[in-house]
């Protein structure tokens, strides 16, 4: 198996490949999929629960599930992020059939369990002739959001618990035994020009492109998973709501606190359980 070095290396070298006729080919291969894709973005029904959201607050699945309107919208520029990050996918797609890597692209959900469905984005080998397929998840990401990615020490698992359960579980809906997870930043010469202004970068501080982390399919991570969505299932047959799982302020010294203060639903939790406002 590649490092992420070594792919890191074939993706840089494709990448500069952009306007040769091999990647106008390969452009137009994915390209063309970008109004399909982006239809089925919109129109995806995913499961409640799902392996991106397994790990989220019970009370809030059980308020989508049910579909409570949020009492907090989602801000557009998160639609706009999202809507982005899927013709992203293709670009990215595209690099790495030209850097040699053999790409498959699922147009069906695979089962996850009981419970959910899996829409891994792509699949993928270091060539043609490799029968060893692995995961690749593609995520576009706010600045600060993939400096953290850059800066996390410990892997996915403890920068971002959600990622990491959701790649555990595409590995295991697709039967692979590897995931590779590659985060961009949506706009890197902005992070780049605030990191250089920092004494920890420097002025000549050069943004990595991407962060590549291989993720090793944990088949008792994967069971605890599984059996989480068992009890959000369970949950979900009820009327009545489950309980909160975090206890954690909304606000902290005026500004907001993660995660509850970023739930669409925190004032229906709030008016529930009597908490929430600003410490």
């Amino acid at each position: 198996m590649l490092t992420t070095r070594e792919i890191s290396e074939r993706l840089t070298v494709a990448i500069q490949e952009i306007g040769s006729r091999r990647w106008l080919d390969s452009l137009e291969k994915f390209g063309t999929l970008a109004p399909l894709r982006m239809r089925a973005h919109l129109e995806t029904e995913h499961t409640t629960p799902s392996p991106s959201g397994v790990e989220a607050c019970r009370l809030q699945q059980w308020y989508y599930a049910k579909n409570k309107i949020p009492d907090i919208p989602h801000p557009v520029v998160y639609r706009r992020q999202a809507a982005m990050g899927v013709l992203s996918e293709l670009w990215w797609l595209t690099v790495f059939e030209v850097a040699g890597f053999y790409v498959l692209v699922p147009h069906e959900a695979f089962p996850c369990g009981e419970h959910m469905t899996a829409h891994p984005d792509a699949l993928f080998s270091e060539d043609m002739g490799s029968e060893q397929l692995n995961v690749l998840e593609l995520k576009h990401l706010t600045g600060f959001t993939y400096k953290r990615h850059l800066e996390g020490y410990g892997g996915l698992r403890i920068v971002n618990p959600n990622y990491e359960a959701q790649v555990q579980l595409y590995t295991h809906a697709t039967e692979t035994d590897n995931a590779l997870f590659l985060a961009s930043p949506s706009d890197p010469k902005l992070l780049e020009d605030v990191l250089r202004q920092r004494k920890k970068y420097g002025e000549g501080y050069e943004l990595p492109l991407v962060h590549l982390e291989w993720v090793k399919r944990d088949e008792q991570r994967v069971q605890q998973l599984l059996r989480r969505a068992e009890m959000i299932a369970e949950d979900l047959k009820s009327d009545e709501p489950p309980p909160r799982e975090f206890t954690g302020a909304a606000f902290i010294a005026g500004r907001k606190s993660w995660p509850c203060g970023y739930c669409p639903f925190q004032p229906s939790c709030a008016r529930e359980y009597g908490w929430g406002g600003k410490s």
